[in-house]
């Protein structure tokens, strides 16, 4: 690493520990360098928490001059967190709808402190479970992108059929895979569905990889029966969709999960997880030796089943699995708080197709929503000022956790020698969410009205501003990079 900085980002706090801060310089250049405390003391988040106290800390600062030889940005005194990485999105679509794409994705992830992403394989032409189509992909994604991100694999039934799987997934591994993705339903344009009774197999391929199966975690025969059931009926409304993914399809699906875990020693992501008696399923099995990782999303930590009587916000809303009753929502913050639930991802998919789409039209359209930009500051308005998170706790959820798990050894912390992945957030103003100002091509969100108590106010990829709030139009390039995570 060059230990020469080429930059100074002075006056930030950073995260010491718990809700502790300390106001710092940091020196980068793509690495962080060194990080300077400007004060021995470490200052808890409560003793500035309104605006004068703040102002009153600022006056007694002492005003440094820097070497002309670097380049210095202003933190004004904004709270500095790693970048966070959000590894459930879907940016690579190659169709020109009006839906976001990797340019537009990875800008809009940027706006929301976002610095690394792991893109999902669904709903990209052709889908990416071949080592062909994986390299295709790696090759198409080249300077098109404003942050780092790493690759999901698909795996499909026609996997099957051929006598190289193991041979196809160990060379998708060695490519810099971040791991391998099954679906147990079909879904509109998505990646094909693999049958649980193939899911052992398939397990047992990819255990040598060292590398996460990632399952959506509904048992697909149930929600295909009900879907079956709720067409015949004719029945084609927000309510009936919940019932389609309901309570039952989830604990069946992560009951065989679990088997299936026991039996095959690998490591085991549940996506979306959204209910309760899931969720104490897997928590109660921790202290046997099975790996499953849960993670969940904004949108079901908030909102309930409820929200299917407001057709305005419902319709933003069409993901899978829907939300469900508030005594999920409550067990779901349950588990984020305790560490149970180790990320919140956006599932970020903005298809300009879903808001124009009917009110009562679930079975064929295209299931998500842009979120890339609204999951940090919901989770520091909910989790830290409303549920009594840390700072430090929110830095794990988004940043450390994520990357340790998918092996990201530069990303996740302000630590020297670290990529300096940097987001200032303005933790002492409000904003109120809107569609119409998001930066990714779709302008909806479930969240519309929804006021934060936190302000994105600048990202750093690598030690250079891609986003800054009171900067639109700035000139920056799509230099994001491919980070291999079994690298």
């Amino acid at each position: 690493m060059d230990s020469k900085p080429t930059k100074v980002i002075k006056d930030v706090f950073i995260c010491s520990a718990g809700n502790n801060l300390q106001l710092v310089d940091i020196y980068v250049n793509s690495k962080i360098v060194e990080i300077k405390a400007k004060f021995r003391e470490k200052i808890n988040f409560g003793e500035i928490r309104d605006k004068s106290s703040l102002n009153s800390l600022k006056e007694v600062v002492e005003r440094k001059k820097y070497s002309g030889d670097l380049q210095v940005i202003d933190g004004r005194f904004r709270y500095a967190m790693p970048g966070a990485v959000d590894s459930n999105v879907y940016f690579y679509n190659k169709v020109d709808d009006g839906s976001d794409n990797f340019l537009s994705g990875s800008l809009a992830a940027a706006a929301g402190g976002v610095t690394t992403v792991v893109d999902m394989p669904g709903y990209s032409v052709p889908h990416v479970s071949s080592l062909d189509s994986f390299r295709l992909k790696l090759t198409e994604l080249k300077g098109n992108s404003y942050i780092d991100y790493s690759c999901w694999a698909a795996l499909e039934n026609w996997n099957l059929e051929s006598s190289e799987t193991k041979k196809q997934i160990r060379a998708i591994a060695n490519d810099g895979a971040a791991g391998f993705v099954v679906f147990p339903y079909a879904v509109k344009n998505m990646i094909d569905k693999v049958e649980l009774n193939n899911l052992h197999y398939l397990a047992d391929c990819i255990r040598p990889t060292g590398l996460p199966l990632a399952i959506q975690p509904e048992k697909g025969e149930s929600v295909e029966f009900n879907r079956y059931r709720a067409e015949r009926l004719r029945k084609n409304d927000f309510i009936s969709f919940t019932k389609v993914f309901s309570h039952q399809t989830e604990l069946e699906g992560v009951t065989e999960i679990i088997k299936i875990a026991a039996e095959v020693k690998g490591r085991y992501l549940l996506l979306n997880l959204c209910t309760a008696n899931a969720y104490e399923l897997v928590r109660k099995l921790r202290w046997r030796e099975v790996d499953i990782t849960i993670e969940t999303t904004p949108h079901h930590l908030a909102f309930n089943s409820d929200v299917y009587n407001d057709s305005e916000i419902a319709k933003k809303l069409k993901t899978f699995s829907p939300v469900k009753w508030e005594s999920d929502r409550e067990a779901l913050w349950k588990g984020v708080k305790n560490g149970d639930i180790t990320f919140v991802n956006s599932s970020h998919y903005g298809n300009s197709a879903i808001y124009n789409a009917n009110d009562n039209c679930f079975w064929d359209c295209f299931y998500g929503y842009p979120g890339v930009e609204t999951r940090l500051p919901f989770l520091l308005t909910e989790g830290f000022y409303n549920r009594s998170l840390s700072l430090e706790d929110i830095n794990n959820i988004v940043a450390l956790n994520p990357a340790k798990y998918f092996k990201l050894k530069d990303k996740g912390q302000l630590k020297k020698g670290k990529d300096a992945d940097i987001v200032f957030v303005d933790l002492w103003n409000e904003q109120t969410i809107s569609g119409d100002n998001l930066i990714s091509k779709v302008k909806y969100t479930p969240f519309e009205g929804y006021k934060s108590k936190a302000v994105i106010d600048t990202t750093l990829l690598r030690g250079d501003i891609i986003s800054a709030r009171d900067k639109i139009d700035f000139d920056i390039k799509p230099e994001g990079k491919f980070i291999g995570g079994n690298k």
